[in-house]
């Protein structure tokens, strides 16, 4: 019989300190394997984040949301049927070994950032309906990560959550570096906000991204959102 001392689990690659009394096995974290949950699963690859220590690889092509960074991505086309993006694949660059986006030092900045700040700062029914999920939520910790950047959310309420993946009151949202750079989303710590965003499609965790809605929390916006939420019960989406 195995001792909860004798565990000895990974800090960063298990998500807790307790093992499997029989087999020693710690619970590991997404793309995580051994028995200590020390290395990465085969087609997944290591990171320096501690919440998502290993991330997979990709050798073929990708959704337009992790194309980002392509020449022909054009921010003015975003509109209420923005959805459609993770539907309509794209030709992406393929790679083995390398993380998701690859940063592109020769595309303007400009031209990349776009109508985003404006955008996301507008609220509609229609968003609300599109979206994965949509939380009040106030901003505790950042966290670099390569080409992304995450931060850790307090949960003050949650009004959507399609999927029913945020069970804590804690949660990490992860957000590409060069739309952090755009400040599309503009995030700062100890400040509250309305997010509604789609689920990242690779870790198990949120995102957000150009097309998501951020803005700062007011008190009377908790009114509008009570109000979009039972439509949403009521079938109206």
């Amino acid at each position: 019989m195995i001792h909860l001392s004798q565990c000895n689990c990974h800090p960063v690659g298990s998500r807790g300190k307790v093992c499997n009394q029989t087999t020693g096995q710690c619970l590991c974290k997404d793309g995580v394997t051994g028995l200590r949950c020390d290395r990465c699963m085969k087609g997944y690859q290591q990171t320096k984040s501690p919440v998502a220590p290993c991330i997979k690889t990709y050798d073929f092509q990708l959704p337009t949301l992790y194309n980002t960074y392509h020449r022909q991505d054009r921010t003015n086309d975003y509109h209420e049927q923005d959805a459609d993006i993770y539907n309509n694949p794209t030709t992406a660059s393929t790679t083995t070994h390398q993380t998701l986006v690859q940063y592109n030092p020769s595309i303007d900045m400009e031209e990349y950032c776009g109508a985003c700040r404006y955008y996301s700062h507008r609220l509609h029914f229609k968003k609300y309906c599109k979206r994965d999920y949509t939380i009040h939520a106030r901003v505790t910790n950042r966290h670099d990560a390569g080409q992304w950047v995450s931060y850790l959310l307090t949960i003050i309420r949650v009004y959507k959550d399609r999927l029913n993946r945020i069970q804590d009151s804690e949660q990490w949202v992860w957000v590409l570096r060069k739309d952090v750079q755009c400040s599309c989303p503009r995030l700062k710590l100890d400040r509250q906000y309305l997010l509604m965003g789609f689920y990242d499609q690779v870790q198990t965790s949120l995102s957000l991204d150009r097309i998501s809605v951020v803005i700062q929390w007011r008190p009377r916006m908790e009114q509008r959102m009570n109000r979009f939420r039972q439509l949403e019960l009521n079938k109206k989406c």
